[in-house]
């Protein structure tokens, strides 16, 4: 009896919970005027992660760390630790970017020396 009533308590449960991304205490989900977000992913020779940076235009790209604004300023962060978010892959950050329903469209590669670095550009899926 207990796992039938398992089921359907687990179902009603994941309907309440919404998808969050949170960068710099704003859901970026929740806000109707952001369209495109650019997301930056840097890996290192010897990381066992990805570095993840969200921009839905809150810094200026003419050197965002001169006007004041701080790398955790970019970071996406869990709503329920309030720590960044750890990517173990660039994957992991497309699938959690299309869970939220943000459409990958655009991909700017770099690379140099031992490390390498991405600007993907993902638009507000408007076909909820």
């Amino acid at each position: 009896m207990k796992k039938y009533l398992f089921l359907p308590v687990f179902a009603l449960i994941s309907t309440f919970s919404q998808a969050q991304i949170l960068v710099a205490g704003i859901d970026v989900n929740k806000q109707d005027t952001i369209k495109v977000v650019e997301v930056l992913i840097e890996r290192g020779a010897i990381r066992r992660s990805v570095d993840v940076f969200l921009d839905f235009g809150q810094k200026d790209n003419s050197g965002y760390r001169t006007i004041g604004i701080k790398d955790d300023d970019l970071r996406i962060i869990d709503p329920v630790t309030n720590r960044k978010m750890v990517f173990k892959s660039t994957a992991a950050v497309i699938n959690f970017m299309e869970k939220n329903n943000w459409l990958h469209y655009d991909t700017v590669t770099m690379a140099g020396g031992s490390s390498w670095a991405a600007y993907y550009y993902f638009r507000r899926n408007s076909g909820k």
